[in-house]
């Protein structure tokens, strides 16, 4: 059975997903629709309820967790992980993909902004540098197995999200309240510069819970993850503000496959 903490981002793999929990009716809404599209809510249990309070008479063999650390803080990065180690059987896997500080002891990179982000879209988070959420990890009995930085693919993906909101305005203006709209234009675009600088980055964590005797079975290289031929070293993709050049075409290189972020 596998776990997925915060549900935003279920329907991005929702064929993979046993049990979702989410404290955000809208999501937990959306989720339950994208359950139901797709013909999966007998197999999806989709829960609107806080992940500490999930009982760990079933323990799970995977646990995902995609986007927290804002929400949880760094106080409770502790009890965060120690859940996930309670919930998580012996020999079990667990996922961390989420935004992290470049500076060393997680204060701020970059121009004044932080006010603006607490007040309109994340009060009270924080976020904490890669080597604090290992040490944490580790404290809670989870054994670190693997790091991916992602800065470079973030960078890419907001400035993507950037320009299809002001692609489809008069859309997001009918769906939401004007000064939301304002908020999130704003926060896109100061976002997308902030990974592109290195203000921030964004890192996949992956980790285990050793059995009795203290192995884990896990695999050996990074091959099962790549299913597209890779591109060059640091090459360069075009931002999406950019016009397509013959080198680039619409969305890469054109030696890959495309790459453009979803």
């Amino acid at each position: 059975m596998d776990l997925a903490i915060s549900i935003a981002w279920l329907i991005c793999a929702i064929w993979l997903i046993v049990v979702g929990v989410n404290l955000s009716e809208q999501q937990y809404a959306a989720a339950l629709e994208a359950a139901a599209s797709a013909g999966l809510s007998d197999r999806i249990d989709i829960q609107l309820r806080h992940y500490c309070d999930l009982d760990d008479a079933k323990l799970f063999d995977r646990i995902v967790s995609v986007g927290m650390y804002e929400h949880v803080g760094l106080d409770n990065l502790p009890a965060y992980f120690q859940t996930v180690h309670r919930l998580l059987r012996p020999g079990g896997v667990f996922l961390n993909h989420g935004i992290v500080s470049t500076d060393a002891a997680g204060r701020p990179r970059g121009p004044p902004g932080g006010e603006f982000i607490e007040r309109h879209v994340f009060p009270g988070g924080a976020v904490p540098h890669l080597s604090r959420v290992l040490v944490e990890l580790s404290a809670a009995g989870l054994e670190f197995a693997d790091a991916e930085d992602l800065r470079p693919h973030y960078a890419l993906t907001l400035q993507h999200w950037s320009r299809r909101l002001e692609e489809r305005l008069p859309d997001a203006y009918a769906a939401a309240r004007p000064e939301v709209v304002r908020i999130w234009r704003v926060f896109l675009a100061g976002m997308a510069c902030a990974f592109e600088r290195g203000w921030l980055s964004i890192a996949q964590v992956q980790a285990f819970k050793p059995l009795a005797d203290g192995s884990v079975r896990r695999p050996w290289t990074r091959d099962h993850q790549y299913i597209c031929p890779s591109i060059p070293v640091m090459a360069r993709f075009p931002s999406p503000f950019e016009p397509a050049s013959a080198e680039f075409g619409a969305t890469g290189p054109s030696s890959s496959a495309s790459m453009e972020p979803p």
